[in-house]
């Protein structure tokens, strides 16, 4: 392997020759990124932009071939890359992406039925978001971090030999040769090969599977997707740019636009199932095919108009992990920390987020600040929203067949993603010592909440029967916060008032629906949900409520830390900056 460091201190740029001589045995560097895949690319190119001074490397597998998948973006996923400098590439080279658009169909066991309840905005979204198309996305990364110096080597990592600010990565070259160099921080970015992870024990199998059949197709009849009897659709909005959503029994369709060299010409076709629940295998073409004429005709005609670029499949394939950050100085990104359900598109939103965490604990570690507590706490942060998030979407497959509680489902996580997860991700929440506990502590305390609630959705569905498409209200305008990103950091209580008061709302609505079943339980909580909501809108603002935020989560997650790690925090030694050693 040869790395060529580059040093923005002075004038000095120290050659490979040189990094070895002062390194002593192997050659260094200050981050290698284990996976030059798209998440690895990200992480490279943010850390190099944050902390110029520092050597960043990537290790790029030679000959990889990552699936073959449109990435459909969300507001958190977007801005980031706006904000590594791709704004542009994303306008050029990218569609628009008109939010999510879902198909409730109102007879999914009648073939010949074509009713359907089409639920998404008729407005644009107040924060950009984008279809891309993944390979020209790889090929702006990779131009964006030779810009910026990021260093990309082929090699693959082998093993690595945790010691604090003196990882050994031991890797194997593109010319068959075995090699080592030394980091002092190290990220694992290579997907389900989970190289750290794996080596770590840190993997566990998750044990409601999900398996996925996708595929690309060209040259297919764009009308198609209309040949539908739809409800509660504005036609004038271009539903077309859309991520659309067929719900199906124990399953989900998608169908996601793309652009190939500046034309709106491929389409991005998919569906992922729990066959744990009854849901049928879907392994090649004619399985989707079987499949699609039984619930969604709309969608075989529409496969069948068109050519198949390929195709890719996924089994079985969810996995969480036990830990994915250390104090040591070695992380898990992206799909080698958990594998994710597509549904709402928050794959890249999430890694996003993980890298930002990433920065922080390399930012304190640099100045001899990181600490035991900091590196837990976003930890436990990721692992918290990652599992409220997959958690979630794991329930909703039992009914996704049902139009009532389908749509109540996402438009509910609509309201929580716009009015609480999003706007905590923006402020940074999740990369603060203290943002990081409280967002992980509503997470843990919300799922008990929320899973009740969807309970009673089933209870009242249970009580209606079928109800006609029409009679579904599309809540997504209420749904979605149209303050966009301008917005202080005491809004934040406003969006959590807002989002209290309907959340105990609509559980007193559907009580009633439901015919107060279980009403000791629901009464309470719904009461108390209003209560906080209106209590929370009249507190102090700014830094005040910052530090109240601060006190009510030190108290009552103290024991929950205690628990998580009985552990003291190492002395850590002071880190020298990078141009000292390399």
């Amino acid at each position: 392997m040869h790395i060529i460091t580059n040093v923005k201190s002075g004038a000095q740029v120290a050659t490979c020759r040189e990094v070895e001589g002062k390194a002593g045995k192997g050659q260094r560097c200050d981050v290698a990124i284990l996976g030059g895949s798209i998440t690895g690319m990200l992480t490279g190119i943010y850390l190099k932009q944050q902390f110029p001074g520092l050597s960043v490397v990537v290790l790029d597998k030679p000959g990889a071939k990552p699936p073959v998948v449109g990435e459909s973006l969300t507001e958190a996923s977007t801005l980031f890359l706006y904000e590594i400098g791709l704004a542009h590439k994303l306008e050029e080279n990218h569609l628009p992406k008109h939010g999510l658009t879902y198909y409730f169909k109102e007879d999914l066991e009648n073939p010949e039925d074509r009713t359907y309840a089409v639920h998404g905005t008729d407005r644009l979204l107040p924060i950009p978001s984008h279809q891309v198309n993944r390979f020209t996305l790889v090929d702006e990364l990779a131009e964006r971090a030779a810009e910026l110096g990021v260093i990309v080597r082929e090699g693959i990592a082998r093993r690595v030999e945790i010691k604090r600010h003196a990882h050994q990565i031991l890797c194997k070259g593109s010319d068959g040769e075995s090699s080592s160099f030394v980091a002092r921080w190290v990220v694992d970015a290579t997907g389900r090969s989970g190289v750290l992870a794996k080596q770590l024990g840190l993997r566990k199998r998750k044990e409601e599977q999900r398996s996925s059949f996708w595929f690309r197709l060209k040259d297919f009849d764009p009308s198609i997707i209309d040949n539908l009897d739809p409800r509660n659709v504005n036609d004038s909005f271009p539903h077309r740019l859309a991520t659309h959503h067929f719900f199906g029994k124990n399953c989900w369709n998608w169908v996601i636009p793309l652009r190939e060299e500046g034309k709106a010409s491929l389409m991005s076709i998919g569906t992922v199932y729990r066959s744990d629940l009854g849901a049928g295998e879907v392994r090649n073409m004619e399985e989707f095919l079987a499949y699609a004429d039984k619930e969604h005709p709309v969608l075989a005609e529409l496969v069948r108009s068109g050519t198949v670029l390929d195709t890719n499949v996924y089994r079985n394939y969810m996995y969480d992990a036990k830990q994915v950050y250390s104090d040591e100085g070695w992380f898990l990104v992206g799909d080698a920390a958990n594998s994710v359900d597509p549904l709402y598109s928050m794959g890249l939103a999430i890694t996003s987020v993980q890298i930002k965490q990433v920065a922080a604990m390399v930012g304190k570690d640099l100045v001899g600040e990181l600490t035991q507590e900091f590196a837990e706490n976003l930890d436990y942060c990721h692992r918290s929203v990652f599992a409220m998030i997959q958690d979630n979407i794991t329930d909703f497959y039992k009914c996704m067949h049902d139009p009532l509680q389908a749509h109540l489902h996402v438009h509910f996580d609509t309201a929580a993603y716009f009015f609480f997860l999003l706007p905590h991700w923006m402020k940074d929440y999740a990369s603060d010592l203290h943002g990081s506990r409280w967002l992980g502590f509503c997470m843990n305390v919300g799922k008990k909440h929320i899973r009740s609630l969807q309970e009673l959705f089933a209870s009242a569905s249970a009580r209606k029967g079928k109800i006609k498409s029409r009679e579904l209200f599309n809540f997504y305008e209420d749904a979605t916060n149209w303050d966009g990103g301008r917005f202080s950091e005491s809004d934040l209580q406003r969006f959590l008032s807002s989002l209290a008061i309907s959340a105990g709302a609509m559980r007193l609505q559907y009580l009633v629906a439901a015919r107060g079943k279980r009403f000791w339980y629901h009464l309470p909580i719904a009461t108390l949900a209003v209560m906080f909501g209106c209590g929370i809108r009249f507190m102090p603002q700014g830094k005040t409520i910052t530090r109240v935020r601060r006190g009510i989560t030190s108290v009552f997650t103290a024991p929950f830390r205690a628990l998580r790690s009985s552990k003291t925090a190492p002395q850590l030694a002071t880190a020298n900056p990078a141009t000292e050693q390399f």
